[in-house]
């Protein structure tokens, strides 16, 4: 990952992924404050943990239904099927975090490693999931 050349400049691999890119690379320009209140923009390391995600989403094929900044400081990815969601969070301190929920009580969040085997697990387990 060359984190140094804007993601919209780079080859893109797929249409489908190529907009997730380019969203991604949008975040890179929020501010300070930029959620009307004083959440941080998401981070350059943040930005660079996404991609590496998206990438092996990419090799999975499993496709998000959305990335947004967060406003806890970082990027979110959310996949959404029915009532089934998986959100990641790729906090700017380093943490990366999913939440497994069906809109009811039984949901729950799990830490991940930040390297490419531990977000190949999380996407078998988040398939299995929004399957369920």
């Amino acid at each position: 990952m060359n984190s140094s050349v804007p993601i919209a400049d780079r080859q893109i691999k797929s249409d489908a992924f190529g907009q997730w890119l380019v969203r991604l690379e949008e975040l890179r320009s929020l501010a300070q404050g930029w959620d009307s209140y004083s959440a941080d923009p998401p981070s350059q390391d943040a930005i660079a943990r996404t991609e590496q995600f998206l990438s092996v989403l990419q090799a999975s094929g499993l496709q998000p239904t959305r990335i947004d900044a967060s406003v806890m400081g970082g990027v979110g990815i959310t996949h959404r099927k029915g009532r089934r969601k998986v959100y990641v969070e790729f906090y700017n301190d380093g943490r990366v975090h999913a939440l497994f929920s069906d809109r009811t009580p039984n949901m729950f969040t799990t830490p991940v490693d930040a390297t490419p085997e531990s977000y190949a697990e999380l996407i078998a387990k988040a398939r299995e999931y929004l399957d369920g």
